[in-house]
């Protein structure tokens, strides 16, 4: 289990437990930066102006969710742990709003629209900060050794640029590969959404046994009346 001395080391499998999630994180802003903006003019007939007034709009509603979830991350101790709790809840979220950008095949073009925009904004706003804020606290308190938390990163770094290079050269040879068009980007959405909520899941259910479910809050007043588990310790 992971100890906090100090100089304690990060046993190697929860590292990697931890740098994969940068793949979960990485890979769909990466697709919607490549390729929203295409399905949006070229897919499902949205004029240019629309799509990015669009982003823009969901850009900034992503900016006041960032404020609730994190407010919400720091009140509230849950059953899972302070931060893996939140983890597990970005996972289907994140799964269903992923899979919506793409709308719905054989639905009208007005309804796509409307439901390729409901996903994209709420993706952003809503499942993808659900999981970004408490995996980055979960790194920050995983170990009190600062080497040990860079190492982390790094591995974070390795895993998000391999999933950019998988999903930029991936990602429209499949759509072709399942006969394109709203269908293609469909079907490709749903492996992505399973492909990118995976590593996810598996760093909450790999986190308990190993220790990461427990992190070191390093801030003396909250110290006073903290369970007092581990080192003083505070479920994440």
């Amino acid at each position: 289990k992971v100890s906090f001395e100090p100089d304690a080391k990060v046993p190697l499998a929860d590292k990697w437990c931890l740098g994969f999630t940068a793949f979960a994180t990485g890979v769909p802003w990466v697709l919607f930066s490549y390729f929203l903006v295409y399905f949006y003019t070229d897919v499902i007939g949205m004029s240019g102006t629309l799509a990015g007034s669009l982003m823009m709009f969901a850009r900034v509603f992503d900016a006041f969710t960032d404020l609730m979830i994190g407010w919400a991350i720091d009140r509230f101790n849950l059953r899972w742990g302070k931060f893996r709790s939140w983890l597990l809840f970005s996972v289907p979220i994140q799964f269903v709003l992923f899979m919506v950008w793409t709308a719905l095949p054989d639905t009208t073009t007005p309804l796509q629209m409307v439901i390729s925009c409901i996903g994209y904004g709420c993706y952003g706003a809503i499942g993808s900060t659900l999981c970004f804020i408490p995996m980055n606290c979960i790194t920050t308190n995983v170990a009190k050794n600062q080497d040990e938390r860079a190492s982390i990163v790094g591995l974070k770094g390795l895993t998000k640029n391999a999933g950019t290079l998988f999903a930029v050269a991936s990602f429209m040879p499949m759509v072709a590969f399942f006969g394109g068009g709203g269908q293609g980007y469909f079907i490709v959405a749903i492996i992505f959404g399973v492909l990118t909520t995976a590593p996810v899941l598996w760093c909450f259910i790999m986190s308990k046994p190993s220790g990461l479910s427990h992190c070191c809050v390093h801030i003396p007043s909250v110290y006073h009346g903290c369970h007092p588990y581990r080192y003083r310790c505070l479920p994440v």
